[in-house]
């Protein structure tokens, strides 16, 4: 029988284990270099996305304040004795009527949660900042429903039923219902204030998740 040199069998099993841990240490390397690559192109699409929902928001609140203050200056042409007011309240409905949305880029982050890749944010802090950004967008959405609920319920309604259009282009008095019209109005700037406090809030919010997202990316 031949003799068994263990320390040779020993020294190549040695050899082929220590090549083992050599190819997995290297492909673990990989993997986490592959991994920190998908967190930083993540992080850079959720901060284009938030810039780009920061800048919707601040044109809406442009135009909402402007909204706001027609609104206000809406309610002294229900005055009989102004001149011209059935003019001057029949343009200021119209152009107080259209809605203002927000649709928030989501992709990324809708991006990042079905696919399971949020773990791949190591900063703990980030990923729940993260989260609640995107949850306070859910509240924000809320006040920006109402005025939609509000526009379909009432304002469609009066446009229909309460318009004249043929006597508003001869200048004659073309509202009907002015009592309804000066409550849905007043509905609308309640509306207005809740949309005007979100928005801001929502500001608020793409400032801190961008500053977070700044300083994990620099």
């Amino acid at each position: 029988m031949k003799k068994i040199n263990w320390n040779y069998t020993l020294g190549e099993i040695l050899i082929v284990i220590i090549g083992i841990s050599i190819a997995f240490s290297l492909n673990k390397c990989a993997e986490s270099r592959q991994d920190t690559k998908l967190e930083q192109l993540y992080l850079e699409n959720l901060k284009n996305d938030i810039e780009t929902d920061k800048r919707s928001l601040e044109e809406n609140l442009k135009q909402l304040s402007s909204k706001q203050q027609t609104l206000s200056n809406t309610f002294r042409y229900f005055n009989p004795t102004i001149p011209k007011r059935d003019s001057l309240l029949t343009m200021n409905f119209f152009r107080v009527a259209r809605i203002i949305e927000f649709s928030p880029k989501s992709i990324t982050h809708q991006t990042l949660m079905n696919s399971g890749d949020l773990k791949l944010i190591s900063n703990f802090g980030l990923k729940t900042s993260i989260q609640e950004h995107y949850r306070n967008y859910n509240s924000l959405q809320q006040d920006y429903d109402r005025m939609v609920n509000i526009s379909k319920k009432y304002i469609a309604d009066y446009f229909i039923y309460n318009l004249d259009m043929d006597k508003f282009r001869q200048g004659k008095k073309a509202l009907n219902d002015e009592r309804l019209l000066k409550s849905i109005m007043q509905s609308m700037l309640g509306a207005v204030q809740f949309k005007i406090t979100s928005t801001q809030k929502g500001i608020e919010s793409c400032d801190n998740i961008l500053k977070q997202l700044h300083q994990e990316l620099n």
